[in-house]
Formats: C-alpha cells, sequence, structure tokens
C-alpha cells in the first residue's frame, strides 16, 4: 500500500480499517516515502494499528524519517529498520 499527500486523522482511520480488512491472510506493506505531512494524530492511531496488528499478521512499515520513527516511540512503538530513511526529504 503506497501512501502520498498528508497523514492526517482521516487518513490513519482509513489505514487502520485496511489493515484490519487483510488481517489474518498474511503481511501488508505499507509506504509512507511519498507522504510530504505528518499530523502526530494520525502517528497516533498508526501506533495502535501496529500494536493491534501484530498478533495477527505482519505489517511492514517504511519510508518514515526520524521524526517519524521518534513519534512513534513516544507512542509505545519500535519499528525495526527496515525502508529507514532518516532525516531524508521525500522525491
Amino acid at each position: 500500500m503506497e501512501l502520498d499527500g498528508v497523514f492526517d486523522l482521516n487518513a490513519a482511520l482509513a489505514l487502520d480499517r485496511a489493515v484490519g480488512s487483510v488481517k489474518g491472510e498474511g503481511s501488508l506493506v505499507v509506504n509512507f516515502r511519498r507522504v510530504r505531512d505528518f499530523h502526530d494524530v494520525g502517528l497516533a492511531v498508526l501506533a495502535r494499528t501496529i500494536q493491534r496488528s501484530r498478533e495477527e499478521m505482519e505489517l511492514d512499515v517504511r519510508g518514515l524519517r526520524d521524526r517519524q520513527h521518534q513519534m512513534l516511540r513516544y507512542f509505545g512503538v519500535e519499528l525495526a529498520g527496515h525502508g529507514y530513511l532518516g532525516d531524508v526529504a521525500p522525491p
């Protein structure tokens, strides 16, 4: 799943519904590389989505930068370095 634009509450809730629809069916890759603006509330919902999905499926989150990783850690989620961009601006 490729996301772009703004990752706000509505985008996060839509992603949560999408993840919920594939639970138990293997894995899902979510690529944030083209997202240009992250809202903190969207990241809070993403953290909840990641935590809930971990027991039922493999959710591979890619394309986040330092600040998004830091915010997810604040919400109790530590991601592996897969797809990590550091502070590189999106293309």
